[in-house]
């Protein structure tokens, strides 16, 4: 889904995607139901710590500060999308930034 030079942000972005709209069709079906819909955003966070594993693999491969980012993506997924998004453009830049100095050097980007 999200294209990455990274396989954990790509996971970890795909995975908080799966997430989101899950917890948002699981709670309007438990709501359709007559039932409490806790369960839904409960699901979510449980889900949300595999989400934040994979953040904090890929802060890792970065050189970041795998532990903040990994502990400030368990948060909340509200949170999560915060840190993938950072993440991710830490990463985009560093990709052009790399292409960029290729072709600069003659290579052909």
């Amino acid at each position: 889904m999200f294209q990455s030079t990274e396989a954990n942000l790509a996971r970890g972005g795909t995975l908080l995607m799966l997430e989101i709209l899950g917890a948002v069709a699981l709670g309007m079906v438990l709501g359709e139901m007559g039932l409490n819909d806790n369960l839904a955003l409960a699901a979510a966070w449980i889900v949300n710590l595999f989400t934040a594993g994979y953040l904090f693999k890929a802060a890792q491969h970065q050189g970041r500060r795998a532990y903040l980012y990994g502990i400030f993506a368990a948060l909340a997924p509200a949170t999560a999308i915060l840190v993938f998004f950072r993440l991710f453009t830490y990463d985009r830049d560093a990709f052009w930034d790399a292409a960029s100095r290729q072709h600069q050097d003659g290579w052909p980007a």
